[in-house]
């Protein structure tokens, strides 16, 4: 069968959504729980993984970017300085929330940088115990969800705007910034990596590198300052896990990357945004890298799960698994997490389309 998934930081369902098919499976009692906050995500509960018939489950610390400081207007400051507020169903970042806009090189060095040690200390035992019994007591694929990527997180903390200009313009302060973030992630993965690597299959990480219509950066660029930081962050879960599979997420029209991508040892692309320029011919895309990457999402969530009809949903999940599964190496899940407004028919009738339709040798 083609895998499914559902319940990662990129895979999971925005609360309101969530609640909604919670009614729809007939499922009771329990409490639901925000796995991340500014996404508001949820950690999805056993009775739904069930009903759906998911075949992973997903290792999550305590909540994501939970808040170190909250304002009497529901705004909040995460432990990185970073300043939220909520709109609509979700917070973004604040025009004023960005901690080391402005700042110089020597300012950004002074910055209160949070503690890797001390992070990894608070978050090592949930994500033990969660990951723990999934490997020992049940016969589903664990992912890791342990945190985020410094390029992105770079620009939250300096603002789009000015880490871009950085970029191009003072490049040593944009490497700074990343440097900074990198050691972090370097030190809290290899903390994290050293207690629960045995009980995990695939590590989810992530760096937005595309937008809707174009790639953010240069190929250039990206090869010049991107690629080796993560080759060196790779590398590490890499000899610190050999047996897990690397899983990267990035949005957009990323598919410019996928060479590199494989070449510094990522085995896994997530979400495959179909509906993104250059991305919809999932057919081309996996004769292309198929030989290289597993090809993770591709079910439309920017028009077919919100918009579409049941019979259109079928023909997506159809679709993809005809283009994407044949040989192998493809799991089925939306593109990034399922959004307010898309029904809970649709959402069934994904996963029970997968079932149909995904079973192997593909034949259509």
């Amino acid at each position: 069968m083609v895998p499914i998934d559902l319940g990662g930081v990129n895979t999971s369902v925005h609360v309101v959504c969530y609640e909604e098919l919670r009614r729809h499976l007939g499922v009771k009692g329990g409490r639901v729980e925000i796995a991340h906050m500014w996404q508001r995500i949820v950690k999805v509960e056993e009775p739904v993984y069930k009903a759906l018939d998911i075949d992973f489950r997903h290792a999550w610390p305590a909540l994501a970017r939970a808040p170190v400081k909250t304002f009497p207007d529901g705004s909040y400051i995460d432990g990185w300085g970073i300043k939220w507020i909520r709109v609509g169903y979700y917070y973004e970042m604040a025009p004023d929330g960005h901690p080391l806009k402005g700042l110089s090189p020597s300012e950004i060095d002074e910055y209160p940088w949070p503690d890797p040690y001390e992070e990894a200390e608070k978050t090592i035992p949930s994500l033990e115990r969660v990951a723990k019994y999934y490997h020992e007591k049940t016969d589903y694929a664990t992912v890791l969800n342990p945190g985020f990527g410094f390029f992105e997180r770079s620009w939250y903390m300096r603002s789009f705007e000015e880490f871009f200009l950085d970029l191009k313009k003072r490049p040593y302060v944009a490497c700074k910034i990343m440097d900074k973030i990198l050691d972090f992630q370097l030190k809290y993965c290899s903390e994290i990596l050293s207690a629960v690597s045995e009980y995990v299959d695939v590590d989810n990480l992530g760096d937005d590198l595309a937008m809707q219509d174009r790639p953010l950066i240069s190929l250039e660029t990206y090869r010049r300052y991107v690629k080796p930081r993560q080759r060196k962050l790779i590398s590490l879960i890499k000899a610190k896990a050999p047996h897990v599979k690397i899983f990267y997420h990035t949005c957009g029209s990323a598919r410019y990357f996928y060479d590199d991508l494989a070449e510094i040892g990522v085995d896994i692309i997530n979400p495959v945004q179909v509906s993104a320029r250059d991305m919809g011919n999932t057919k081309e895309l996996k004769e292309r890298y198929g030989d290289k990457l597993v090809f993770w999402g591709a079910i439309d969530t920017q028009r077919v799960l919100p918009f579409g009809s049941v019979e259109d949903v079928k023909e997506e999940v159809k679709r993809r698994i005809g283009d994407l599964a044949p040989g192998g190496g493809y799991v089925l899940c939306a593109v990034h997490n399922i959004q307010p407004g898309v029904p809970p028919e649709n959402i069934v009738t994904m996963y029970k389309a997968a079932r149909e339709y995904g079973r192997y040798p593909v034949r259509f």
